[in-house]
């Protein structure tokens, strides 16, 4: 029912309005029921409309009018003061505490308190359920298209958690400038409305404090922040930093083949609104809420439960269709396998959050390598891992195990090199792919035939093999078998050498040439340490990690989810080298491409750990063991518990 207030003239600062929680999400109006006064009872909404509904001959000052309804249970209205209110009256809503006491600082009845709910989630956590997310849905109208020139002249907000309103914030702004005849036109909003209003310095304040860490929603929601961040900056504010959902980008995304387009009206039709958009800030906001419901129920179909999914959804339609394959993967750390219809591996991956790392290749889904994962994916396993380097080490077995084309390590494996030092009357540095057990030494093994081949150039610059003599054999045997100075220190004076004769572009290929050889010898001596200090166990960082050979068995007594497999290759199983033999190569000659994988892996953890004082030797241990450990650590000798 309409009723008069002929009181904006006295307040000259707006109308404060109470909104009523409706079960679906939205404000509904009231159709039957009077009040005794105008603001007795809680007001719903204000008035629908591309302009002020009026009635009877046009009075001296402009009237506002608005729909009562009693309050239901767990709202409270707001007293209003006949007086000139001494703050900026913006209309908002007054919602009673779960302690009884109202937002307004008055004391609520008894029958008007609501019940305690649940806390609701944090913004950053967000995982957490839609259904406990709170949601500010935003709408300004404007002077024009083009924030920092033109101006908001109406401001509207609606708070929403579980589906309910629980709070609608609107007002008039003065925008301090003429209206174009074309907002009138569309929006009903004249000069002699927005004159009385109040500025946007006084109206931020209140706004800024009714969104406050909430989601912000909107239709087409750029535009409308653009202009509230152009007003924050101005007034030396920082931009708003809240997550951002748009209603106009989710239906584009999940009912584009159901619309003609995308428009606010449209959707509204579509989902049968009870509001329908006027091009009035609040009547907008309140439809915009109600479709953001309706999308939401067409995302959970497609396994989108929580802010982060929603957030995140992809724009492929592929990878939408795929989305679902999501709905069981946890936000915990692990291994994932994408698998084929016929049971092949196609992808191995970890991550510390196992679903939020898949759910960006969905994002990505429209290149055309992804694309094509998505397309041969049926099923997404996990393997849970505990412990980073428990992950890592389950990563590279499996990638040994199942060669997944969508993984560039495997294809990388074929060109996989070793630098062989050849046994016989002939000796000769030479580049092999496959290692024999022919008594000969192996470096590598190496990335490609390239690196070995520049590294063989190295060891030639450093100790020429053409010359034949025995002497320059054995000392490259010995660089090449543990003792890396051999062969380093004759290269290094030949920098040094090529420097002092001016020979700059020579020396600098000779420092180039030093620094792969240090490399190499390097990684081979962590190879080397790691096999040869046997089974032990190692207290790091609080946890009890036991390697056999340097290869991973177990980490705080948990065996690894993927078992470690018999020798391969035809070298020595792992943890069968004599530790007082290190330094003389006491293997068949070489380390496998799938073991050198996960023992440097293992190497490089130590040593990150090793610098943080974090590794302790468990149990006693032979000396060449702790020799062995010490020179994969570089240096650093872990502790004894």
């Amino acid at each position: 029912m309409d009723r008069r207030v002929d009181t904006l003239g006295r307040l000259r600062r707006g109308v404060v309005e109470g909104a009523v929680a409706a079960p679906g999400g939205a404000c509904e109006a009231n159709s039957a029921g009077t009040t005794s006064g105008v603001f007795d009872a809680a007001p719903t909404c204000t008035t629908r409309g591309p302009g002020v509904r009026r009635e009877g001959p046009r009075p001296a000052e402009p009237h506002l009018s608005c729909h009562t309804r009693p309050v239901p249970s767990g709202v409270s209205s707001t007293a209003v003061s006949a007086d000139p209110p001494k703050e900026v009256p913006v209309a908002v809503s007054a919602l009673a505490r779960s302690d009884g006491a109202r937002s307004d600082g008055a004391a609520a009845p008894e029958s008007l308190v609501a019940p305690p709910t649940r806390r609701p989630h944090p913004l950053d956590d967000l995982d957490a359920p839609l259904s406990e997310v709170t949601f500010v849905v935003i709408d300004l109208e404007t002077t024009g298209t083009v924030p920092g020139e033109s101006r908001i002249i109406e401001v509207a907000a609606a708070k929403y958690r579980g589906g309910q309103c629980l709070g609608t914030l609107q007002t008039l702004v003065n925008p301090g400038c003429g209206l174009p005849p074309f907002i009138v036109a569309l929006t009903g909003i004249t000069e002699a409305l927005v004159v009385p209003a109040p500025t946007i310095d006084e109206v931020l304040p209140s706004l800024l404090e009714f969104i406050g860490g909430a989601v912000l929603v909107g239709h087409n929601l750029r535009f409308d922040t653009s202009f509230l961040d152009a007003d924050l900056i101005a007034r030396g504010r920082p931009r708003l930093a809240n997550p951002r959902v748009d209603t106009l980008t989710l239906a584009r995304r999940l009912v584009r083949d159901e619309v003609p387009d995308c428009r606010l009206a449209t959707l509204a039709a579509r989902f049968r609104t009870v509001v329908r958009p006027t091009h009035r800030a609040l009547d907008d906001v309140l439809a915009t809420a109600e479709v953001l419901h309706a999308l939401f129920e067409r995302a959970a179909g497609f396994g989108v439960l929580a802010l982060d999914d929603l957030l995140a959804l992809p724009s492929s339609p592929l990878a939408l269709r795929e989305l679902p394959l999501l709905a069981r993967l946890p936000r915990a750390g692990g291994v994932y396998l994408f698998r084929a219809a016929d049971g092949r591996v196609l992808h191995v991956g970890r991550a510390a959050d196992v679903r939020n790392r898949v759910r960006s290749l969905f994002v990505t889904g429209g290149r055309r390598r992804v694309a094509r994962l998505l397309r041969e994916t049926v099923a997404i396993e996990y393997l849970p891992c505990g412990h980073p380097l428990e992950a890592t080490v389950t990563q590279l077995r499996l990638h040994h195990a199942h060669r997944p084309w969508f993984d560039g390590r495997p294809r990388r494996w074929k060109a996989r090199a070793y630098l062989k030092l050849t046994a016989g009357r002939w000796v000769r540095l030479a580049v092999v792919h496959t290692p024999r057990a022919d008594g000969a030494v192996y470096l590598g093994p190496f990335p490609g035939v390239a690196p070995a081949r520049f590294v063989r150039s190295a060891i030639e610059a450093a100790l020429p093999l053409q010359k034949g003599a025995g002497e320059v054999v054995a000392l490259v045997r010995r660089g090449l078998s543990g003792e890396a100075e051999t062969i380093t220190g004759p290269l290094a004076e030949r920098v040094e050498a090529l420097t002092v004769a001016g020979r700059a572009g020579d020396a600098a290929f000779a420092q180039e040439q030093l620094r792969a050889l240090s490399g190499a010898l390097h990684r081979q001596a962590v190879l080397d340490g790691l096999v040869a200090s046997g089974r032990i166990t190692l207290d790091v960082a609080g946890h009890q990690v036991e390697l056999d050979g340097g290869r991973l068995v177990a980490v705080d007594q948990r065996p690894a989810p993927v078992p470690l497999r018999g020798s391969s290759e035809g070298h020595a199983p792992a943890g069968s080298v004599d530790p007082g033999s290190l330094g003389r190569r006491a293997r068949p000659g070489w380390v496998g491409r799938e073991e050198a994988d996960e023992l440097l892996a293992v190497g490089r953890w130590l040593r990150r750990e090793a610098r943080a004082g974090q590794v302790r030797v468990v149990g006693p241990v032979e000396a060449p063991q702790a020799a062995a450990l010490a020179a994969v650590l570089e240096g650093v000798v872990a502790g004894s518990t």
